[in-house]
């Protein structure tokens, strides 16, 4: 098992510190490398990066989360999975196994991506899944995508500006290739959704209705009814 763990920082420093913690604590560091991409900011994030052993990239302004975890993966050991992690999230004890198990139990059934349970208000929450399941879509916060996903898929679109519905977008470009999301009922990563965001006031609905008209121009061809995209992918 290895992986390389990218996480994304746009002015989450304190965040950023609970994120990292948290990893050191409950995460092997034989298993993984880590690669921390900052979108432009100026919060003390990047004096604080620089003291971090691992893989930086700095950037000189926020160029949205596809691209910034494109360059993240473009800077991966090439054999390695990749892990999308948030920066407002918070892994629990045994996590990044769990994601595995439920990876390498399902691979047969043809698992490609695997996302944690996280804390109420989460798309995918403690309690929701008693098992392993296939779903129809992951969220990004936490996700681990196995590297013939990555190889086969390419990187995430980057048409999709910030943030939102580039992780669901990538969900369906996976499947139409024959790979499975699945959640895996055992690993916890709690998460406060869109604190980046908030952090930097970004206006979230002006954000998810740009990016939403622009999933549906492109997928309109592969859903049947349009409203499936609106009622959240819950297929």
């Amino acid at each position: 098992m290895k992986c390389s763990i990218i996480i994304l920082n746009w002015n989450t420093k304190e965040l950023l510190e609970r994120c990292l913690k948290n990893l050191y604590k409950f995460t092997n560091k034989e298993d993984f490398e880590l690669i921390i991409v900052d979108n432009g900011s100026n919060d003390g994030s990047v004096d604080f990066i620089k003291t971090i052993e691992c893989k930086k990239i700095f950037n000189l302004e926020n160029i949205g989360f596809a691209a910034g975890a494109n360059q993240g993966i473009k800077a991966t050991e090439p054999s390695n999975d990749i892990l999308l992690l948030n920066s407002d999230a918070i892994v629990q004890e045994n996590w990044l196994n769990e994601l595995y198990k439920t990876l390498e139990t399902n691979k047969e059934n043809g698992c490609g991506l695997v996302g944690s349970l996280g804390n109420n208000g989460n798309h995918q929450f403690k309690g929701q899944f008693n098992e392993d399941s296939a779903v129809f879509n992951l969220y990004f916060y936490c996700v681990l995508i196995s590297r013939p996903i990555i190889n086969s898929v390419g990187l995430l679109d980057e048409r999709f500006k910030v943030g939102n519905f580039e992780d669901i977008d990538y969900c369906v470009r996976a499947k139409l290739i024959g790979g499975i999301c699945f959640v895996s009922s055992k690993s916890l990563v709690l998460h406060e959704p869109h604190q980046s965001f908030k952090k930097n006031n970004v206006d979230d609905f002006k954000v998810f209705q740009k990016n939403a008209k622009i999933f549906e121009d492109k997928w309109k061809w592969f859903f049947n009814n349009i409203d499936d995209i609106r009622r959240g992918l819950k297929l």
